[in-house]
């Protein structure tokens, strides 16, 4: 478990972002097989090991309008979903938001952290817009991850999840 997590750090440094998202996504799905003692894990072990363990209030501003857009459980299954098993992060559809842009250093919009931002659409329609720094939730859901590790008492749990190469 240690070792994806450095992993997922040293991708960080490389600029190599989508790797380490990609990797970074399916600690929540290890954690939660461990917490359960299966083999397999769901869609439910998933969303409920992130809205347990993970710091969510890190996510949250009591911003009007934003309520439903708060970084939850189920808007990193979407994520972990969409970027694994279809390339890319449009979570609109699973996760009743308007829309969802993950940034990286560099990106005129990009906060180490999230922004919530309202745009005025010609139409006169808003639209309310979440930008996550991907090295952010990279890093959310890695301290997450080691602090479960670090307190889980019996490490040997985790084995099944090492990769012999």
């Amino acid at each position: 478990m240690i070792e994806k997590i450095e992993d997922i750090r040293k991708a960080i440094e490389n600029e190599t972002y989508i790797v380490a998202l990609a990797l970074a996504l399916t600690l929540p799905d290890i954690c939660s097989q461990v917490e359960n003692g299966v083999a397999d894990g769901n869609r439910n072990m998933y969303i409920n090991w992130i809205d347990k363990y993970m710091e969510v209030e890190n996510y949250k501003f009591p911003i009007k309008g934003f309520e439903k857009q708060t970084f939850n459980g189920n808007m990193c299954y979407a994520l972990r979903c969409k970027l694994l098993h279809n390339g890319n992060t449009e979570i609109n559809y699973a996760t009743n938001i308007d829309d969802f842009v993950l940034t990286k250093p560099g990106n005129p919009n990009y906060k180490y952290g999230y922004i919530y931002r309202q745009e005025n659409l010609a139409n006169g329609k808003e639209r309310l817009i979440t930008y996550i720094g991907i090295d952010y939730i990279c890093e959310s859901l890695c301290k997450t991850a080691e602090t479960f590790y670090n307190n889980w008492s019996n490490k040997s749990d985790f084995n099944d999840h090492i990769l012999d190469l």
